[in-house]
């Protein structure tokens, strides 16, 4: 008999993204909301200097139990990690279907931190290394490098909690 604890160590061990240590290539993605929204821009270029949570998520495996996981994030970056940085990255080979349906779900969903923006490319950017198992790519990011990396082949607000306490360990408040 398999243990849930096994079960959930198997759902974020699947190698997805950029290396520990690794320099963020470029990501050009197109915001759908956010202070850049309608506009195509490098996400990774905009926070290189800030503590960026990154998460990418092909957009025929989003749905609610990763909606939940994303809103347990945006709730904490709120409270918690208000200088840190939440992008959320659709890739979708129907880009235009993305860019109408986005602006809609924000309405619901009420993200505060998170940005939605869409990359045209199921697979992800390139030099990105994204898994097509992973249902869900979380990246930290310092100073443009990235310091953690998880790979999910499912995930729902339990996973939460070890992401938020490894951002924890790379925040810094101002003034401190």
């Amino acid at each position: 008999m398999i243990s849930l604890l096994y079960l959930l160590a198997l759902a974020a061990d699947v190698p997805s993204g950029p290396e520990k240590g690794a320099v963020l290539p470029k990501l050009e993605a197109y915001a759908v909301t956010g202070d850049e929204k309608d506009q195509t821009l490098d996400v990774t270029a905009a926070g290189k200097d800030k503590l960026t949570l990154y998460l990418l998520v092909g957009d025929e495996k989003f749905d609610r139990p990763m909606h939940r996981f994303f809103k347990a994030i945006d709730d904490k970056l709120q409270g918690d990690f208000q200088d840190v940085r939440g992008v959320t990255v659709f890739l979708t080979q129907d880009e235009k279907k993305m860019k109408e349906f986005l602006p809609r779900f924000q309405m619901s969903a009420n993200y505060g931190q998170l940005t939605l923006n869409v990359f045209k490319g199921k697979d992800g950017p390139k030099d990105w290394n994204i898994n097509s198992d992973a249902h869900l790519t979380v990246l930290i990011a310092h100073q443009g490098k990235v310091v953690a990396r998880y790979g999910y082949n499912s995930v729902n607000e339990a996973e939460a909690p070890a992401v938020l306490r490894e951002l924890s360990k790379h925040y810094k408040k101002k003034g401190s």
